[in-house]
């Protein structure tokens, strides 16, 4: 995922608050019960991100959801968002958020994909030599992209490495055009 820079810059201030007060753990479990509730809830959700609606009344809103069952720290996060009109950064801010307590627990997640399901033993091969070749814990996941032909392509940190069947192919393609003109 590709996040906002203010998105970065809110989950970076609210990850250091929460391992200030050594809530970081509980502080993830709760933004992301926060979320889900804006997913199940999409009349919520439209509600909050509306710009039509009156900070006031979502302010509200967001005291009568999260005020009292959340620690003080999510419930003041989330009404600087909505006071800010920040509200719609709010996936994108735990998204970074999890990545910041994934690196400060050494754990690295990358996206593995492949033309087919992978099994989930090669799967945990994947995982094991990846970890190993970045000294971290990693967590795979397996998505599924028919247009690779085959092979996969690993995504860790904003780096690829693609070892696809499409690439390869691209590249002999490439090669074999330039090296066309190269003859005449």
């Amino acid at each position: 995922m590709r996040t906002h820079p203010l998105s970065k810059r809110y989950a970076r201030a609210l990850f250091e608050l929460a391992e200030e007060v050594g809530i970081s753990e509980q502080l993830l479990h709760d933004l992301q019960d926060f979320d889900a509730l804006l997913r199940r809830e999409r009349r919520i959700k439209a509600y909050l991100f509306s710009p039509e609606v009156d900070k006031n009344l979502k302010l509200q809103v967001v005291e009568t959801l999260v005020k009292g069952n959340t620690p003080p720290l999510l419930y003041h996060f989330i009404v600087l968002l909505v006071q800010k009109g920040r509200q719609q950064f709010y996936a994108e801010i735990l998204f970074e958020f999890n990545r910041l307590y994934d690196r400060r627990a050494g754990r690295l997640r990358a996206s593995v994909i492949s033309a087919i399901p992978i099994t989930e033993k090669n799967l945990q091969e994947v995982q094991k030599r990846l970890s190993a070749y970045l000294h971290a814990q990693v967590i795979c996941d397996n998505k599924i992209d028919a247009e690779i032909l085959g092979g996969l392509i690993v995504k860790v940190e904003g780096k690829v490495v693609d070892g696809s069947l499409r690439h390869q192919w691209q590249r002999l393609r490439k090669e074999l055009h330039q090296s066309t003109y190269n003859i005449i």
